[in-house]
């Protein structure tokens, strides 16, 4: 079994395929529709793994001192809070300057959440079992491990003695009950929103107060650690009163709402319950609702929010210099693309697929459009990432006058090209940057601002090109490209070939040795066949007072995710 510090525990069954085991142990810190291709496997081994405790080879985890000598083990939760720093405040609030103006509504019922963005602050009320890390990985949080048993088979073992805030049980069957919920009663638009492989889910059974199993009905079980991760698996207390979640949420995470005023703020209190409480430093948060751009911008500056999300790239610039600090994450789905239809001219043609994969300057357009703070898209996972496949490097390679023999070589010079791009995301710079170096390559870029890609370009299934952010992990980055009668497939029929090599990775785990290989696979069949041309990543802004916050700042990997462990707010 491989440690790693911040808690990750890895164990592959052997001769690894879809029949391994991925064991999760708990450290105390933190979509859409599946394909229906079977990957071949075998059940994996009943003798999984023990779990330890990081730096220690003991197969259960000893009780933990804090520093002042006082044991903080309790009802079988262990924690180990270090020493309070000498210049937190006790009492310290931390502000968060955000949009609370989201789609659906600011929410707490996990029913009526329609899009990711309520997680801000859904989990730090809820929690959620798995919490998915800056690198794209996960570790438990409210789960204590996750096994993945095969590929359509995941069983969660969850923390003894967890509960509530209303002093209700964290088991089993509160999880099952809740889930249950979420799936059944939530709104059309809400399930809109959710993970598709939420609905893969055919049966749960609860086999202990801390271990329930979940039977899906499709094999993606290592892709389901999303659902996991995500809203789907924030769990309402049994005894919580439905109609009352919007002012009154009963979870078991870190903190408490307390106060909500309607498109004003969000006022959070420290959960005395929560199971990791020792190690969580501030008494309170406020989620402020602040504009994007530059108003946002300008509360940190006035000293009216500490912490600010998703400040414009242009203007971190300003918080480059004490008193503040900014951070800028790339995240695995944070990649800007182009998505052709490959049967349609003039991407029927593969040297003009090619042609683009070559022509196109991306250094160029992150220093130009994202100050830098990017980082150039060779495929569709990060260079750093373990599922990046260095080979792509040979069929991506910025070469320009190569790819503008090409596109003469094809006939097609000066030939008009009609691009969509989302108006509402701010690519109006990158589409001028793109227009130039088409125009370098023999091409006439028409860039289309549109306020609705779909009803106007992918609907109607025009010619031309689609530039557009990527918003999915896992196998879902692919399907909904390549699965018949998903959004982003301009040609409308499937890619049986490309399918067949893409399902597998939704059978295993996320994290293991075989996902790796299978991604490398598919990232290699498209650099190969230029079927999507990624362009570059844009970094996720974050920025913050350090004179009012102390500690590590940590954002996760989901959209809008913070881990507070360890963050506090200055005397």
């Amino acid at each position: 079994m491989t440690t790693v510090r911040r808690g990750l525990r890895r164990y592959i069954a052997a001769g690894l395929g879809v029949s391994l085991v991925l064991t999760l142990a708990a450290c105390g810190d933190d979509d859409d529709d599946a394909g229906s291709t079977t990957p071949a496997g075998s059940e994996a081994p009943a003798d999984t793994a023990a779990v330890t405790t990081p730096g220690s080879d003991a197969t259960t985890a000893p009780e933990t001192e804090a520093t002042d000598g006082t044991d903080t083990t309790d009802g079988g939760v262990t924690t180990d809070a270090p020493a309070a720093p000498e210049d937190m405040d006790p009492d310290g609030v931390l502000r968060i300057g955000t949009g609370l103006d989201i789609i659906g509504g600011t929410t707490f019922d996990p029913t009526l959440s329609q899009i990711i963005s309520s997680e801000e602050w859904m989990k730090q009320v809820y929690g959620t079992l798995l919490r998915r890390l800056q690198d794209g990985s996960y570790e438990p949080w409210m789960a204590e491990s996750v096994e993945t048993i095969d590929e359509t088979t995941v069983t969660v073992h969850l923390r003894d003695g967890v509960v509530f805030s209303d002093g209700a049980p964290y088991d089993a069957d509160a999880v099952k009950a809740s889930m249950l919920r979420t799936m059944n009663e939530s709104t059309d638009t809400a399930k809109a929103g959710q993970n598709g492989l939420f609905r893969s889910i055919g049966e749960i059974t609860v086999e202990s107060p801390t271990q329930l199993t979940f039977h899906l009905n499709t094999p993606f079980a290592g892709d389901f650690y999303q659902v996991l991760a995500g809203r789907e698996s924030m769990i309402v207390s049994p005894t919580a009163d439905p109609t009352q979640l919007g002012e009154h949420p009963v979870g078991a995470g870190p903190f408490l709402l307390t106060e909500y005023s309607e498109m004003q703020h969000l006022v959070m209190e420290k959960s005395p319950t929560y199971w990791d409480a020792d190690n969580v430093h501030v008494a309170g948060l406020e989620f402020i609702q602040t504009p994007a751009g530059a108003p946002r911008s300008n509360a940190l500056l006035s000293g009216a929010v500490d912490v600010i999300y998703a400040p414009s790239t242009p203007d971190l610039a300003q918080f480059e210099a004490a008193p503040y600090d900014s951070e800028s994450i790339i995240r695995d789905f944070g990649y800007i693309f182009f998505d052709p239809c490959s049967t349609k001219p003039p991407f029927d043609d593969p040297n003009v697929r090619h042609a683009m994969q070559i022509g196109f300057d991306r250094e160029a357009m992150n220093e130009l459009f994202l100050q830098g703070r990017g980082e150039v898209a060779l495929g569709f996972w990060p260079t750093d990432n373990p599922k990046f496949n260095p080979e792509v490097e040979e069929y991506v390679t910025y070469d320009p006058e190569a790819a503008k023999q090409l596109i003469e070589d094809a006939g097609i010079a000066g030939t008009t090209v009609d691009v969509y791009y989302p108006s509402t995301l701010g690519y109006d710079q990158l589409a001028e940057i793109i227009r130039s170096q088409a125009e370098a390559m023999g091409l006439n870029f028409n860039m289309v601002p549109s306020a609705d890609v779909v009803a106007e370009f992918i609907e109607p299934q025009k010619p031309g090109l689609l530039l557009i952010p990527g918003s999915r992990t896992g196998t879902d980055k692919y399907l909904r490209i390549f699965g018949e009668g998903q959004v982003q497939n301009l040609c409308g029929a499937s890619r049986p070939e490309m399918l067949e090599i893409v399902n597998p990775i939704g059978a295993v785990a996320p994290d293991s040795e075989e996902s790796i290989e299978l991604n490398h696979a598919v990232e290699l069949e498209i650099a190969k066949n230029g079927w999507m041309l990624p362009l570059i990543y844009s970094p996720t802004n974050f920025a913050w007072n350090t004179d009012v916050v102390g500690g590590e700042m940590k954002f996760g990997g989901q959209q809008l995710m913070y881990d507070l462990t360890d963050v506090y707010v200055k005397n």
